[in-house]
């Protein structure tokens, strides 16, 4: 019953912008719930807390992005340029 209520729930105009596997945040009655998104469609997410439990979410909901998911391990502010291909052109 609890997820039928989640699901049809409003607390923003705005929708949530995540993806499967970030960990989020989101504020629901007071109460903070922290969990992996597991799927996401049009209207809805589904996570699953660190009690195994999962619950069925509306995007439109107060939440914070806790972790990206970053399959590849790359991080945008640590990469460095990769310069090898350059050939430097000489003025004659």
């Amino acid at each position: 019953m609890d997820d039928l209520v989640n699901i049809r729930r409003r607390d923003t105009k705005k929708k949530a912008c995540v993806n499967i596997g970030d960990l989020i945040k989101v504020t629901l009655d007071k109460k903070d719930i922290i969990g992996i998104v597991l799927k996401v469609d049009d209207k809805t997410m589904k996570i699953q807390n660190a009690q195994d439990e999962i619950k069925w979410i509306s995007l439109y909901v107060m939440y914070e992005i806790l972790q990206y998911n970053n399959k590849k391990g790359d991080n945008v502010v640590n990469q460095k340029k990769n310069n090898t291909n350059k050939e430097r052109k000489t003025k004659d």
